[in-house]
């Protein structure tokens, strides 16, 4: 590996994957918290689950799920998942590139869609506004949806699109004066 994608690997995992404050590890030393997300995910506030993927990655989407029920951005810890996947994809292993891509679409799509349910929650309970996720969206949603190895264009468009269809019912019923805009 050059010292150019050396660099810009462990640039995405630092932002990913960056310290607590008080100094005591990362997130990827940390075991996910199983208080509120098990009560959110039993809860059948929509119809996604937490995705279920290759064993190597599924300890970084576990950790991606919890910081969406959360309320938390998981697009940094989705971006540590895809640079975890960049050296398959210099390989052969056709096995081994296929869970990466699923774990790849597991976190664009999947994880960001909890991620923006937990948001409508939030204006639901008056703690954000319809306007607070229009500018949620419009800056994060092209952060969120990634593609890896050799994935074109359309893959990206079409992660994008499943994204929004799986968020566009709570965008209309809770925010209908902006979906348009947020959509």
């Amino acid at each position: 590996m050059g010292k150019l994608s050396a660099v810009i690997l462990a640039g995405m995992l630092m932002v990913g994957c960056g310290g607590n404050p008080d100094g005591q590890g990362t997130a990827l030393d940390e075991e996910p918290p199983s208080t509120a997300a098990a009560t959110a995910d039993a809860a059948g506030d929509s119809d996604l689950s937490k995705p279920r993927v290759a064993s190597r990655y599924q300890g970084s989407i576990d950790r991606a799920w919890q910081a969406a029920v959360n309320g938390e951005n998981p697009a940094g810890r989705c971006a540590a998942l895809k640079g975890s996947t960049l050296l398959v994809f210099r390989g052969d292993d056709d096995e081994a590139k296929q869970g990466a891509r699923e774990a790849v679409e597991a976190c664009s799509v999947t994880v960001s869609a909890r991620y923006f349910l937990t948001y409508i929650e939030e204006i639901i309970e008056g703690e954000r506004t319809c306007r607070d996720l229009l500018t949620e969206t419009a800056v994060n949603i092209g952060a969120m949806i990634t593609t890896v190895g050799e994935e074109s264009d359309a893959v990206r468009k079409a992660r994008r699109a499943r994204l929004l269809d799986a968020i566009a019912p709570q965008v209309r019923e809770v925010c209908p004066e902006l979906a348009r805009a947020i959509l």
